[in-house]
């Protein structure tokens, strides 16, 4: 099964108040970190939504048009290439492959697959199902008004709990505050 990892960084960071996927993190940028939780997880070949030197990127088609917007460029543009589609925020410094193993080894019976307390990060396989939806004029007029969380409700999707010890794992971090939280659940 071929996989392409979609990484989000094209928002704005607003809150964060500087570019999230070049925050320091471990001696390196949370990108690379991101990055290579996926290389553990046996997964090479990843694209960037946004712009971050040092990676294939693929700007969105609607800039800041949110998480869809940027999933639906990537996956429309090489939705042959691929069997499936991780994919993953670049905000989540507590992501560990253990998780992305869970994504991408489990039952493919399923459209979908995601965290029951998170939809992101998530799987999704290539179908019938998702490139009708990908082509369906309301989830273009819709899509940057569109949550994640209501995209994958159109799929037979399996939601998966997380054990305690990655309870925290999906922790996001948009604001500065919610980074030292993070950074300090590492050390």
């Amino acid at each position: 099964m071929k996989i392409l990892a979609i990484i989000l960084a094209g928002g704005n960071s607003s809150r964060m108040g500087k570019n999230k996927a070049l925050l320091p993190y471990n001696g390196k940028r949370l990108i690379d970190h991101i990055a290579n939780q996926l290389i553990i997880s046996g997964i090479k070949d990843i694209i960037i939504s946004g712009s971050v030197e040092g990676y294939e990127c693929i700007p969105d088609f609607i800039k800041n048009g949110g998480p869809l917007v940027g999933i639906a460029t990537i996956i429309s543009k090489i939705y042959s290439d691929y069997d499936s589609f991780l994919v993953l925020p670049v905000d989540l410094p507590l992501l560990n492959s253990d998780l992305i193993n869970q994504l991408i080894n489990n039952n493919n019976d399923y459209d979908a697959i995601c965290f029951q307390s998170n939809p992101l990060p998530f799987k999704i396989n290539k179908s019938l199902a998702l490139l009708n939806e990908l082509n369906s004029s309301n989830f273009i007029e819709n899509l940057s008004k569109q949550s994640v969380k209501n995209f994958l409700s159109k799929f037979n999707t399996q939601i998966l709990e997380l054990s305690d010890k990655n309870i925290n794992a999906l922790t996001n971090t948009n604001t500065p505050n919610e980074w030292e939280l993070a950074v300090r659940q590492t050390n």
